[in-house]
């Protein structure tokens, strides 16, 4: 199967490890700056849904690097490999 894959980086103050797995919990909110909690669940329940993934990696120096990964669409039918 082949992916293709997509990198979303900043260089804001970053995302602490021990909480990279939790922010796409829903309801999971971090800081006074968390909001609802709802957003990157949405998001990840929506890529898995078409047999992608997304994760977060640091970024040097600062900031993270969110990566999604989507399977290919076979360009004859306009279907998702499988």
């Amino acid at each position: 199967m082949k992916f293709s894959s997509c990198w979303i980086k900043d260089f804001g103050i970053g995302i602490p490890n021990e909480i990279k797995e939790k922010i796409f919990e829903k309801g999971y909110i971090y800081g006074k700056t968390g909001h609802t909690g709802i957003g990157l669940y949405i998001v990840k329940q929506t890529i898995e849904g078409y047999g992608g993934e997304i994760y977060v990696e640091g970024n040097k120096p600062t900031g993270v690097i969110f990566v999604i990964r989507l399977r290919n669409a076979d360009v004859k039918t306009n279907k998702l490999k499988k």
